[in-house]
């Protein structure tokens, strides 16, 4: 029988909301039991190597730390062993062709709960928080007490915790539409590489749906990226304004990798990592958007 000092002691402390084995393939260097990668933090703007098992995560982050058990991490866990494989083959043999019905879910599954379980996500809830209370406010609605506790319960680690774990639970109706949205890999021919970050699966859209929004996985003409080494990215888009695009295309400007690494930069929280210590594409880009660097900065408007 396990005893709860036993569990104790195993618990994770450092959870990653961006998997270990991910990184490892941006790493400029790999080691036996990690790997080393540089990191570009947008708030300082200084760029460091840094060992993989100690960014892209938070004390605690999924389970609280006083629990005995940690349901959240440990189903993660679980999960990112059962994809790796399946991650593998996509970086080794770059065909999508190769994938099994089954494999084509697990991506699906995973690629929508790596999207979920960032810091980028809980500090999108808390931002849509703050911005509802901003607009009632700015009606002049006088919010009770009682209501104006709410919303600062609302705002609590804890409570934004329970959020995002919330929304987890709805990652099998997302991935469902993901699986039928038409596939694509992205080969870089350029020696830039793409850049991933602590929010790796990134969106976007050239069509403009005004009051609507357009980066909805079911919005005419999306695009979801996401970086799978530094030279290949997979990508989901809309299966009706692209179906005449190839399964597998090489990028045929340099321009299409400084897109992908910009959607990185506007799309991270914080960190953008790479096997390649210039950044400085990061930099003028910052310089022109600053407000970019603001960790408080809104993730929503509302019309």
């Amino acid at each position: 029988m396990t005893s709860i000092k036993a569990i104790v002691m195993s618990k994770v402390k450092f959870q990653h909301y961006v998997p270990r084995f991910y990184l490892k393939q941006f790493c400029f260097k790999v080691r036996k039991n990690t790997g080393y990668i540089y990191c570009y933090d947008k708030f300082n703007l200084k760029v460091r190597p840094n060992k993989i098992n100690r960014v892209a995560g938070q004390n605690y982050f999924f389970d609280d730390s006083g629990s005995l058990v940690q349901p959240i991490e440990s189903t993660l866990r679980k999960f990112e062993s059962k994809f790796k494989p399946t991650y593998k083959k996509l970086c080794k043999f770059e065909n999508l062709n190769l994938l099994s019905y089954n494999e084509k879910i697990l991506t699906s599954l995973y690629v929508v709960t790596q999207e979920t379980r960032t810091y980028e996500m809980r500090e999108s809830l808390r931002s849509g928080i703050s911005l509802l209370r901003e607009s009632i406010e700015s009606r002049g609605v006088e919010l009770t007490s009682e209501q104006k506790d709410e919303f600062e319960e609302a705002l609590t680690e804890g409570s934004l915790r329970g959020m995002q774990r919330e929304i987890l639970k709805d990652i099998p109706d997302f991935a469902s539409i993901l699986f039928h949205m038409k596939w694509m890999l992205i080969r870089n021919t350029f020696d830039v590489p793409f850049w991933t970050s602590d929010h790796p699966v990134v969106r976007w859209n050239d069509e403009d749906h005004g009051f609507y929004g357009n980066l909805g996985y079911l919005s005419s003409g999306i695009q979801i990226f996401f970086p799978l080494t530094p030279k290949l990215c997979l990508s989901f888009v809309d299966p009706v304004k692209y179906a005449s695009l190839p399964p597998i295309a090489e990028t045929p400007m340099l321009d299409n990798v400084i897109h992908q690494n910009w959607l990185q930069l506007i799309s991270s929280t914080r960190q953008i990592f790479s096997n390649n210590k210039d950044f400085s594409l990061a930099e003028e880009y910052l310089t022109k958007y600053p407000e970019l660097k603001d960790p408080d900065r809104p993730r929503h408007k509302i019309i």
